[in-house]
């Protein structure tokens, strides 16, 4: 007799507690790297520097701060409730994949930034755009966990490797594809370095997660929606709050 993917159980405890406790490490390495820059004072180079750290808090701690909360919540979970595990693990995988983007997209921004303004040593520079590549590497290493803990080797091999919802896949793949462009235009931009930003930090987690969807069970599926739902409204809050400020004038 056959067993189904989803009638599985989700992760052993022990697989479930060593997984979890590692994403939930990885996101901790991952913030502590994320406030480093605001928080050593060698990374500012006198007043004509102290703009820098808050032009870095308002692109990317808005983001990153609660994506890297939710991935260390998602890793406990994981570890904790080895029943939850799948739907802690997608949650983790699509929240990993977000805050690797951001981490990723940081690191070529803190040379932009640099360049933008006087006051950053080449040191310095160098110690930021470490801090941004751990972001990153650590987001991208738990996010690997995530799919690890999600893999089960299908009870009819190759047959049954496929979606459970292909729908779920298509609606995927047009996200990754069709919104960067969509988000470059509405910024005013047409560059390719903005497109692959904003692949990078939406289209490619958002997509991504709609794409695993197809793979999930009900709960799993669930979560990762109501992720994905979550992350929307953060940023679109974030482009709302921008815009009101532009358009008063602060």
């Amino acid at each position: 007799m056959t067993t189904s993917v989803e009638s599985r159980p989700a992760a052993r405890p022990v697989t479930a507690a060593l997984a979890g406790t590692f994403i939930a490490g990885c996101a901790a390495v991952a913030l502590v790297a994320a406030l480093a820059p605001g928080l050593m004072k060698s990374v500012r180079a006198g007043s004509a520097y102290t703009s820098y750290w808050p032009g870095y808090a308002s692109y990317y701690l808005w983001a990153l701060l609660p994506f890297l909360g939710g991935l260390a919540l998602a890793g406990l979970v994981l570890a904790v409730r080895p029943r939850l595990g799948r739907p802690a693990a997608a949650v983790s995988a699509v929240l990993a994949a977000q805050a690797a983007g951001f981490g990723a997209v940081a690191v070529r921004d803190w040379f932009n930034m640099a360049g933008a303004g006087p006051g950053l040593r080449q040191s310095s520079l160098a110690l930021v755009v470490g801090f941004a590549a751990v972001v990153a590497i650590a987001a991208a290493v738990a996010g690997c966990a995530a799919v690890a803990v999600l893999w089960r080797e299908p009870a009819a091999g190759w047959r049954g490797a496929g979606p459970r919802r292909p729908a779920w896949v298509v609606a995927g793949v047009a996200v990754a594809m069709a919104l960067p462009p969509v988000l470059t235009a509405a910024v005013g931009q047409s560059d390719v370095t903005t497109l692959g930003q904003l692949a990078l930090t939406y289209g490619l987690p958002w997509g991504g997660g709609l794409a695993l969807a197809g793979w999930l069970g009900r709960r799993g599926r669930i979560a990762v929606l109501v992720t994905i739902g979550l992350s929307v409204a953060l940023v679109a809050s974030r482009f709302a709050v921008a815009y009101l400020r532009y358009v008063s004038g602060d």
